[in-house]
Parts: C-alpha cells; sequence; structure tokens
C-alpha cells in the first residue's frame, strides 16, 4: 500500500497573561477558550489513516534530535516505511465568543485592544485531522 500524507493538529489550552494591564479597559470574555495549534504530518497508509487517532499519533512523533524512534506505543504500532513528523509549526487559535468558529488568537486579541500574551499551554485538550492548508 502507498504511503500518503496526512496533516493534524493538537489544540493545548492556553494560558494567557496581560501585557499591559495599566492600559487594559477592557473586559476578557469569559465565553472564549484560546488554544495553541501544533501541527503534524503522518506519512503512513490509508488503512492506518483509518484507525488511529491524530492524539495518539503525535506521540509517535519523529524526534528532530533523535534518528532513532521504534515507531511504537501501547495502542499504535506504524508498518516499515511510515512515520510522524512533527512540523515544528504552531498557533494561537481561539474560539470566537459570537460565532463560535475558530479564528487566529492573536488577531482577536489585537482587533479586541485586549493586551494579553501567550504565558503557556497546557496538556492537549483534542487532535483533529486537518488539511495542509490549514498551516499557513
Amino acid at each position: 500500500m502507498e504511503i500518503k500524507q496526512y496533516y493534524f493538529a493538537l489544540y493545548s489550552k492556553a494560558l494567557l497573561e496581560e501585557n499591559e494591564p495599566s492600559k487594559n479597559e477592557t473586559v476578557f470574555p469569559d465565553n472564549i477558550k484560546f488554544y495553541e495549534k501544533r501541527f503534524y504530518c503522518a506519512h503512513i497508509k490509508q488503512s492506518t489513516y483509518e484507525i488511529c487517532d491524530p492524539e495518539e499519533l503525535s506521540f509517535l512523533a519523529k524526534d528532530d534530535e533523535s534518528d532513532e524512534n521504534d515507531y511504537e506505543n501501547d495502542d499504535i504500532t506504524l508498518d516499515d516505511g511510515e512515520w510522524i513528523e512533527n512540523l515544528n509549526e504552531s498557533k494561537v487559535v481561539c474560539t470566537h465568543p459570537e460565532t463560535g468558529e475558530e479564528v487566529n488568537g492573536i488577531q482577536y486579541l489585537e482587533d479586541n485592544n485586549l493586551y494579553y500574551y501567550l504565558a503557556e499551554t497546557g496538556i492537549t485538550k483534542f487532535a483533529t485531522w486537518c488539511n495542509k492548508e490549514d498551516i499557513q
């Protein structure tokens, strides 16, 4: 079977902190969630794609600092030639409080004159398959 490229993203809860509290006169909305969205590329067969969860696959991501990886965990074993690539790309996204749609989190903060910055990210909340274009 042919190995294809499938893209996925992990969403980790983002902790924001005030950047300029003396200038921040707006109230931060309670109904908005911010995430760090980290991208990966799975070089796998269609059959692997159909049975694997993207979050599980992220544990098999090739470590850039090590050429050795057995590509196994308790739940998934990849076939010869299959591997997971950490694209080392991420962005901050949020759910728009009015539409519920995912939008650029930094742009949302700027558009609403909210002076916050990404302080840290927490554990992964969920993962989804995505398109290569989503990474841009």
